[in-house]
């Protein structure tokens, strides 16, 4: 009995052993592809993690052109500003300097308005130095943007290399071989991104800068007319407002006038103030809209404070450009940049989108906001493969695959 029980205990032993060991294979190779599939996932994590921060550098770089675009844009409203501000100063002096004079001939007031006379003479030239001053701190300071651009652009083709560079030796696949293609799949990322932001100038850019500037412009500096006094049988209207001229050569000229007159309805009308201020061009016609509508109605009333305006007009600076600046004409959703980190086992794909969220930033027009570079709404997205992305990659790993095998 005790026998029989044993050799059944053999038996038992006999049998066990294939499944033992039928077991450990499976094991083995579960443990064997877990790890693959763990060193795939890791693989995959880096070019996901590389495909992102490239995506994240150039919606940086696009941002930061379309600061220093906008920048720019600012930068010569200042222009206008300050033209704007010296001539409304020179028409306020006069018409200041006119109630002056008056008034001296007031025993108690002779020496007070002597006195005023003077200071406003010297305020006066004070104010046309400091603009002068403002002027080329302005040129200045659009010199150094285009310079800042060309800077940005080159720094960033060197930057985005490295640093994918840096995080796959982060993960540790700094002896894996890896691929920074355009995101198209055809091509190498680095001259696909050099030529998709390219320099252009306002001579070559179908006025699409000077469009930005004359939208971009201020109630103060378009339009300085209105009325000082309304009353019975007498009007004091003042005309005023700043020009943008823009020669055949691309050069922008800014242009800067203001009067005020005293219409005694009936009687006569009289020049009580006026001043002109230019940056580049001298004024040389006003037509019906230029400054404030200075030409429109009741133009050939005010012409003579016109001449005066004209004659006594002061060039405070040269015209600028033409201005060359970092742009793109095509931002059409399909030709927005991305790029792909090809892996020998993984790849991933990221890109940049624009976006104008109207509760944050809405618009007074209400319309929605095609994708530009003078407003820093770009942002990094992974994105999925196309089709045309996986059959590019597919014939890519197909001629790598034969390249190897002939090697």
């Amino acid at each position: 009995m005790l026998a029989s029980r044993a050799r059944q205990q053999g038996h038992v032993s006999v049998f066990i052993i294939p499944v033992l060991a039928a077991i450990l294979l499976l094991l083995l190779g579960a443990i064997s592809q877990s790890v693959k599939l763990q060193q795939r996932w890791h693989v995959q994590t880096a070019a996901d993690n590389m495909a992102m921060s490239a995506a994240v550098l150039m919606a940086r770089e696009m941002n930061l052109q379309a600061l220093i675009n906008r920048a720019r844009i600012s930068n010569q409203l200042l222009a206008a500003q300050l033209l704007g501000f010296r001539s409304w100063f020179a028409m306020t002096s006069k018409v200041v300097n006119k109630i002056a004079t008056v008034l001296r001939f007031v025993p108690a007031l002779t020496q007070p308005m002597h006195a005023l006379i003077r200071v406003i003479r010297q305020v006066d030239q004070a104010v046309e130095q400091m603009v002068k001053l403002g002027l080329i701190a302005q040129q200045s300071l659009d010199n150094v943007y285009t310079l800042t651009q060309v800077a940005i652009r080159a720094s960033f083709g060197l930057l985005i290399p490295s640093t994918l560079t840096k995080i796959a030796q982060h993960h540790g696949l700094s002896e894996q071989a890896w691929q920074l293609l355009g995101g198209s799949g055809l091509t190498d990322f680095h001259p696909a991104w050099a030529i998709y932001l390219r320099p252009t100038s306002s001579n070559s850019d179908d006025g699409r800068l000077e469009q930005i500037m004359r939208a971009s412009t201020d109630p103060f500096t378009e339009f300085r007319s209105y009325l000082w006094a309304d009353i019975p049988l007498i009007k004091v209207p003042k005309k005023g407002g700043a020009e943008l001229r823009v020669d055949s050569r691309g050069k922008w000229h800014w242009q800067a006038l203001d009067t005020v007159t005293l219409e005694v309805k009936g009687v006569a009308n009289y020049s009580l103030g006026w001043g002109a201020a230019t940056k580049g061009n001298r004024i040389t016609h006003i037509g019906k809209e230029d400054f404030g509508h200075s030409g429109g109605k009741g133009a050939k009333r005010r012409g003579d404070v016109h001449k005066k305006a004209l004659r006594t007009q002061r060039k405070l600076g040269n015209s600028v450009g033409p201005l060359r600046y970092i742009d793109r004409r095509d931002f059409a959703p399909s030709e927005w940049p991305a790029v792909i980190v090809r892996f020998a086992g993984a790849v991933a794909k990221a890109g940049v989108s624009f976006s104008r969220p109207s509760s944050l930033f809405p618009r007074e027009d209400r319309i929605q906001e095609q994708a530009n570079l003078f407003n820093p709404l770009w942002q990094a997205e992974l994105q999925s493969l196309t089709p045309q992305n996986k059959l590019i990659l597919s014939q890519v790993n197909h001629v790598d695959a034969q390249s190897n095998s002939q090697n």
